[in-house]
């Protein structure tokens, strides 16, 4: 059976959105037939954008009344959207902007795929503010191999997320709370059997962190990409990725090694290049140590 836009319901997660997120959501509600707006704002959210979404006759507006994390509001709005008979969920930041038919796009690739009831999350090609993609992912596309290919991981938003699926691997990690809550989840669909594939021409330009390119010309001219994720992002993404690391090292053991790659380059573009790097190492020091006493949740 041939899925159609009437299947698909969306979700963005809020977090003290300013007045643009409302031309974001005007851009998603032109995809679905039905949003859930979870708030996880801890103060009080800007009442245009509360007022407009209340409003709305196909917006579901959630308050939290505190931020309980990327992982809990996602469970929010997939278990709205089971409720409500929708098969796949789409899943959005309220900064990231989609391209006209994105939806539609995604949905072909699905319906055309030899077995789509094996496909965990349909994702589009997430490209940074920098220009740069996945360096696997963009291999592929200048190879020019396939419409679509199979990834270990990708972000969340964008994502097509197959519900049934969903209620078959269970729900997203609400002890990480943010950081690899996407990756985690990826990660087990894959080892569930299940496949995370990417449409390689629907591109959907993403922010992530404070994305920027530096020159060390004390002993090279080669630049670095720095993500400048602030002090508290790096706690979480430092206690997530280790506890990612050792649940799925059996499973993924080069996906695993890679990232332990990643995770040593980054403290070192830390130590020498971003801006506020002792409180940054501070708490990455802080990440590995809750990871070892198996402390998760909110900082």
């Amino acid at each position: 059976m041939l899925v159609t836009q009437k299947d698909v319901a969306g979700l963005v997660v809020l977090y003290q959105p300013e007045d643009y997120v409302l031309d974001n959501i005007q851009l998603y509600l032109s995809e679905v037939e039905t949003l859930y707006a979870v708030d996880n704002s801890e103060a009080l959210l800007n009442s245009k954008v509360k007022e407009a979404l209340i409003e709305h006759p196909r917006v579901t507006y959630i308050c939290n009344g505190k931020n309980l994390g990327i992982a809990s509001a996602l469970n929010v709005g997939a278990k709205l959207a089971l409720e409500a008979g929708y098969q796949w969920l789409l899943t959005m930041d309220q900064d990231s902007q989609v391209p006209p038919r994105m939806v539609e796009l995604l949905l072909n690739e699905i319906n055309s795929y030899p077995h789509p009831e094996s496909i965990g999350i349909m994702s589009p090609v997430h490209m940074l503010q920098n220009g740069q993609v996945d360096t696997s992912l963009r291999e592929k596309i200048k190879a020019g191999n396939g419409s679509v290919f199979e990834a270990d991981t990708v972000m969340t938003s964008g994502n097509l997320l197959n519900l049934a699926i969903y209620a078959q691997v269970g729900p997203f990690l609400d002890k990480l709370f943010i950081d690899y809550v996407d990756l985690e989840y990826c990660l087990r669909l894959k080892k569930n059997g299940f496949k995370v594939l990417v449409a390689a021409r629907v591109i959907l330009e993403h922010s992530l962190g404070q994305i920027a390119d530096r020159q060390l010309k004390i002993f090279t001219d080669r630049k670095f990409t720095l993500s400048n994720h602030n002090y508290v992002r790096r706690y979480y993404i430092t206690r997530n990725r280790l506890f990612v690391q050792n649940l799925y090292k059996k499973d993924f053991p080069a996906f695993c090694r890679h990232d332990f790659k990643c995770q040593v380059k980054e403290i070192i573009k830390i130590s020498l290049l971003e801006s506020d790097r002792l409180k940054k190492i501070k708490y990455f020091l802080l990440g590995v140590y809750h990871y070892s006493l198996n402390r998760y949740g909110k900082l």
